[in-house]
C-alpha cells in the first residue's frame, strides 16, 4: 500500500509540474542562464618562435568556470543569444612546475536550433562563437614577460532544458569546445617581441538553471 501511495504521489507531482511549467513549445520571451562549465581531457598546443623548449603539446587538466547567457527565441525552432564565460585552465606541465592557473574570458554569440519534445522539455544544439581574452597565470615564460592574450572560441553543445515552473527550470549541456589565442612575449635582454600561440580543445559538460522575467 505504501509503495502504491508513493507511486501515486510521484505521478501526481509530475502531472501537476507539467501543467504548471512554462510552455516551451510556444515560448515567446527570452530567458537568462547561469551554469557551471567543466572541460575534460584534450590537449593544448603551444608554439613560440625562437624560444627553445617552449613549443609542443601537453595534456589538459580539468577546466572549470561559470557561464552567463541570454537566449531569445526568433522562431519555433531557432533562438539567438549571447554568452559570457569565465574559465580557469592549466596543463599537466604547468601544474607540475607549480605555475598558476590561467583564466579565459569568452564573449560569444550563440545561435541555437531547438525542438520541444514536450511542452516542458526542450532539446537544442548551440554553436557559441566569439572572442577570447586570456590572462596567463605566470608573468614570465622562459625569461620573457607575458602580455594579455586575444583569440577566439568555438563550441558545439547539445543540451536539454526542462521547465520546472512557469518562469524557471534546469538545463544540461554536453559537447566540445575549442579555444585559440596569442600572447605577446617581451624579452628584456634583446628588447624583442615574440608571439606565443596557444590552442586547446576539450569535451565540455555544463550544468545550470534558467529563468525568465
Amino acid at each position: 500500500m505504501r509503495a502504491r501511495f508513493a507511486l501515486f504521489l510521484i505521478c501526481a507531482f509530475a502531472v501537476s509540474s507539467s501543467a504548471l511549467a512554462q510552455d516551451l513549445e510556444n515560448e515567446n520571451d527570452g530567458h537568462f542562464i547561469g551554469k557551471l562549465m567543466l572541460g575534460f581531457g584534450g590537449e593544448a598546443e603551444i608554439e613560440a618562435d625562437d624560444l627553445g623548449g617552449a613549443d609542443g603539446q601537453d595534456d589538459m587538466e580539468m577546466t572549470y568556470g561559470l557561464g552567463f547567457a541570454y537566449m531569445h527565441p526568433l522562431h519555433e525552432h531557432f533562438a539567438l543569444g549571447g554568452q559570457l564565460a569565465f574559465l580557469s585552465w592549466t596543463t599537466e606541465f604547468l601544474e607540475d612546475i607549480d605555475a598558476d592557473r590561467s583564466v579565459m574570458l569568452d564573449l560569444s554569440v550563440v545561435p541555437q536550433g531547438k525542438y520541444a519534445v514536450r511542452n516542458n522539455i526542450e532539446l537544442y544544439a548551440s554553436l557559441p562563437l566569439g572572442l577570447t581574452f586570456d590572462f596567463f597565470g605566470e608573468d614570465d615564460w622562459f625569461g620573457a614577460e607575458v602580455g594579455g592574450g586575444v583569440g577566439f572560441n568555438l563550441a558545439l553543445m547539445l543540451g536539454v532544458r526542462v521547465a520546472i515552473d512557469d518562469s524557471w527550470g534546469l538545463l544540461g549541456e554536453l559537447g566540445y569546445a575549442y579555444h585559440a589565442f596569442s600572447h605577446t612575449l617581451e624579452v628584456p635582454v634583446t628588447s624583442t617581441e615574440i608571439d606565443l600561440d596557444i590552442s586547446m580543445g576539450q569535451f565540455g559538460i555544463n550544468l545550470g538553471g534558467w529563468f525568465s522575467l
